[in-house]
């Protein structure tokens, strides 16, 4: 599934129990589960909450274009973005890896085990 973030630039990448992902559209991806950041430079495990050396390839997230995210079937999230890089999140067993919430309560959440709940806007 197109989660029609596509051109779309990140204006905000923040930290606590999870990580939030802003755009400049006011499209909001937050991951509450494990995640894998890669570029031409590596490959970094993500683990929302704990402090990492992955949270400072998070925040160089800062002001990239996203080339395209997309949801698969069995819940995974795929971002990737300009200057090769990409964020990918797994389902996870027990909870809700990650949600995109949009403008006018678009919603997508990959429930436990990978299933997607989807609540779409009044306009479609």
């Amino acid at each position: 599934m197109d989660l029609r973030l596509g051109g779309q630039s990140v204006v905000r990448v923040a930290f606590d129990a999870g990580v939030t992902l802003l755009t400049d559209s006011g499209y909001e991806v937050r991951i509450e589960a494990a995640a894998t950041l890669s570029s031409e430079d590596g490959t970094w495990e993500v683990t929302p909450g704990a402090p990492t050396p992955a949270m400072t390839r998070m925040i160089e997230l800062f002001g990239a274009e996203i080339l395209s995210a997309r949801a698969s079937v069995a819940g995974t999230l795929s971002i990737h973005l300009a200057g090769g890089r990409s964020l990918i999140v797994e389902p996870d067993d027990h909870f809700e890896a990650w949600t995109m919430a949009g403008p006018g309560g678009a919603l997508v959440v990959c429930m436990p085990a990978g299933e997607l709940a989807l609540w779409r806007t009044s306009d479609g």
